[in-house]
């Protein structure tokens, strides 16, 4: 099957999309796809951007006009689609990835779904799997006209081998006389992700059950001393205990560390997810019943503060 993956070239977060992308790639694809990797860019890419780029014969830099215009980047899709044909389309997680997704599979005549989860082909057709209803259920699907176009869930960590050469870049050039008249200015700036989770090895995430906005001080302070970033589940957001960027789960972050200690969380299906890739999960809840205890290596039944009191008492001999 003739596979191509999708990469914004224009995003500082291209090593992420790498990162990413190489972690769904292996979890679910298996050798008897023919990858090759098409990047989008309006700018010069360098070739040490690309470490731990995809296993592939075939990069393909598809030159566009504008940083991020989503009718000019389908635009070059389209003309890439034109020339090497592949059955499958793979983009990532991102906002940008899913409506290219979307509106690509929309333009080609072809299946798309979204916040995908696994992927493998079954009597000749893409079955695909997916959250859906708040992440209470797995759905699958049967992609049935080809060319599929597929955008990835987040937190798929795991890499593949490195490439020790990179395949020469084949450079698919822009429509340089496609003028959108209906847009006279566009202005594009780069999101400040200031809580950091989504890269994190270590996360703190707090729930209600830590009792008041004013315990969010110490937790914070006890999170810094292991470098770790702090995330909570909604409830806690949703009353300002904290900032928004800090919402773990199916409406914020999903994370992947190798180590999430989780306090005072009930464990319900939306934030669940936000957690679930984690190497290690130690819970802390005086609840003896509550959820995450099913989903956590480590569960503690005990106040969250005589935890983190003593955790700090070992961190500090250190």
């Amino acid at each position: 099957m003739k596979t191509a993956v999708v990469l914004n070239g224009c995003s500082p977060s291209l090593d992420q999309q790498i990162e990413e992308i190489n972690g769904f790639l292996s979890s679910y694809l298996s050798s008897d796809f023919e990858i090759e990797v098409w990047i989008l860019t309006h700018q010069k890419i360098n070739k040490a951007e690309l470490k731990g780029i995809i296993q592939t014969d075939y990069i393909g830099l598809v030159q566009t006009n504008t940083g991020y215009l989503p009718e000019d980047f389908l635009d070059a899709l389209q003309r890439m689609f034109s020339i090497r044909k592949p059955e499958l389309i793979v983009f990532g997680s991102s906002s940008y990835a899913k409506e290219l997704s979307a509106r690509l599979a929309y333009r080609l005549k072809g299946s798309s779904c979204i916040g995908v989860n696994s992927c493998r082909i079954k009597d000749g057709k893409f079955l695909v799997e997916k959250e859906v209803y708040s992440n209470h259920l797995t759905a699958r699907f049967i992609l049935k006209k080809v060319p599929c176009c597929i955008s990835i869930t987040k937190g798929f960590r795991t890499e593949r081998d490195i490439l020790e050469c990179l395949p020469e870049f084949e450079v698919i050039s822009s429509d340089a006389e496609k003028v959108y008249s209906w847009i006279k200015s566009y202005h594009s700036c780069q999101k400040e992700n200031a809580a950091g989770l989504e890269t994190a090895s270590v996360v703190v995430a707090v729930g209600r059950g830590i009792g008041c906005k004013e315990n969010i001080g110490s937790i914070a302070a006890f999170a810094e001393s292991m470098n770790a970033k702090l995330g909570a589940s909604r409830p806690v957001v949703m009353s300002a205990w904290t900032e928004m960027d800090k919402l773990i789960g199916a409406s914020g972050t999903i994370t992947a560390p190798s180590v999430c200690i989780a306090l005072g969380i009930s464990g319900a299906a939306a934030f669940a997810v936000g957690i679930e890739k984690s190497t290690w999960i130690v819970a802390v809840n005086k609840d003896e019943k509550a959820p995450i205890f099913k989903m956590a290596d480590i569960g503690i039944i005990d106040d969250y503060n005589e935890v983190v009191q003593e955790l700090t008492k070992l961190l500090s001999k250190k």
